[in-house]
């Protein structure tokens, strides 16, 4: 079955190395990007800087966040699922001198002068609705829609079983909030959506879970079962 993913890396790494196992083929990644950076104007992209990023997934990172890739293919799918989640939907939007994109490390590696970025004034928080409205008119041509609860963890593994709280835990609590905020109205507006809950309370999930056999471990026994109340759609 062919399958598309609208989220975080995080999730599309977990998903390609459980996809075998729950007979999937990946499509298509809209991954390094947010709602709100999809409704503004294609940024143009440099051939000559794309040539110093080595890493596949950022290429693909800056390919559908500077081109718009969700909005502007949404007429063209070939999969019958796409897999959503919202970890990083509450990523800060930069003003760049040719347009507005998600804030992340890669934009210096591409070669953006971030010092000269403003913050966006775009008030994310009023827009959030109209971005998961738009967000559904995105996904319309998609048979099943796959919500799956993913968390940034404000914790790591300190020494002798001990955890230690990460110095950026502020930002992480505001990313995990509109992450929520945004699953909460998804699942208003498709009250029969199939959901992937929460593989651990927040509080005890660790830097680097995705990356774990238990995480997925997880993730084929809840996709697989998904799957398989929805095969007749498939």
């Amino acid at each position: 079955m062919k399958a598309d993913i609208y989220g975080s890396r995080s999730f599309m790494m977990a998903l390609i190395d459980i996809k075998d196992e729950i007979n999937i083929d990946l499509t298509n990644s809209f991954i390094g990007t947010n709602l709100a950076s999809q409704e503004c104007k294609e940024v143009p992209i440099s051939k000559n800087r794309m040539k110093r990023i080595v890493s596949e997934y950022e290429l693909i990172e800056i390919r559908t966040d500077l081109s718009k890739r969700l909005r502007r293919f949404k007429n063209f799918k070939e999969s019958n699922i796409i897999f959503i989640d919202f970890m990083h939907e509450g990523k800060d939007l930069l003003d760049v001198h040719n347009g507005t994109i998600v804030d992340r490390p890669v934009l210096k590696r591409y070669g953006y002068d971030l010092s000269k970025a403003k913050l966006t004034n775009i008030d994310r928080i009023k827009n959030i609705e109209k971005n998961i409205d738009d967000l559904l008119e995105y996904i319309s041509n998609y048979k099943v829609v796959i919500l799956v609860k993913m968390r940034n963890p404000k914790y790591i593994e300190g020494k002798n079983g001990t955890s230690k709280l990460k110095k950026d835990f502020h930002q992480i609590n505001k990313l995990n909030s509109f992450a929520e905020m945004c699953e909460d109205l998804l699942a208003d507006k498709m009250p029969d959506i199939p959901i992937v809950e929460l593989y651990k309370d927040l509080n005890d999930l660790r830097d680097g879970y995705q990356k774990t056999p238990q995480f997925k471990k997880y993730l084929k026994e809840e996709v697989n079962t998904i799957i398989n109340i929805h095969k007749n759609y498939l």
